[in-house]
């Protein structure tokens, strides 16, 4: 800080800032990151290219290079990778994900996972083998975010389909987790997972029914009630 307030040129002043940023990571930075996973969204704003000398480029740029020994997991949500940092973040970046939506399903998203290694040369990030999917309804019921049980808010509501009859009278039974529920029907031979799962979607996200209520991750990120909402999953998990 000295220095820049001295009027020192930029070369030094860099200098000054990394040298600050890898003692704090090797220090008290090693403390709070150790074992850890930070997720940032926009994360260009962490590691921009056109502002090199931030100090907090310095500092995401300092835990970086030293991420194995802390066996820190760094997820950063970024529009486009030409605004990351070339020195300070594309060169340890191993994965890249493309997220997209499903055409057919409302809730249902795709993630491919891609292995990459940076090229200095060519400044891209290239693709080593194929990507691999993982697809997952966000609709689904989740037992571990909130209480994970299914609650009927319109007792009131009558059943408009078969399948709505079916998982209502499950629901009004004393069977309120999804894999209960499914199990149930299953047993039953009346539905399979995938038709219950439809039909508790149609109870919940349809505004004319909106009957049943259940935590989701479709939920966390459409509705303002979202911090309300604590998980159960522990992070050994």
């Amino acid at each position: 800080m000295r220095s820049i307030a001295k009027g020192s040129t930029a070369v030094t002043i860099d200098g000054v800032m990394e040298k600050a940023a890898d003692k704090w990571v090797q220090g008290s930075g090693s403390v709070l990151l150790k074992g850890s996973i930070l997720y940032l969204t926009e994360y260009w704003r962490y590691v921009y290219r056109r502002e090199p000398h931030a100090p907090m480029n310095k500092t995401m740029g300092a835990i970086h290079k030293v991420k194995r020994h802390l066996d820190n997991l760094c997820f950063g949500t970024v529009q486009m990778v030409e605004d990351l940092d070339r020195k300070t973040c594309l060169p340890w970046v191993d994965w890249k994900v493309t997220s997209t939506r499903s055409p057919s399903n409302p809730t249902g998203f795709a993630y491919y996972v891609q292995k990459v290694k940076y090229d200095k040369r060519l400044d891209v990030l290239v693709p080593l083998g194929s990507p691999f999917p993982i697809r997952f309804d966000a609709g689904k019921p989740r037992a571990d975010l909130g209480d994970g049980k299914i609650t009927i808010v319109k007792p009131k509501y009558q059943a408009q389909t078969e399948e709505e009859q079916i998982v209502l009278t499950v629901l009004n039974a004393g069977i309120d987790t999804y894999e209960e529920v499914v199990a149930t029907i299953e047993d039953g031979g009346d539905m399979c997972e995938a038709e219950v799962l439809q039909t508790l979607k149609e109870l919940k996200f349809r505004k004319s029914k909106r009957s049943v209520d259940f935590a989701c991750v479709f939920s966390i990120f459409n509705s303002k009630s979202a911090p309300q909402i604590r998980s159960s999953l522990k992070l050994q998990e």
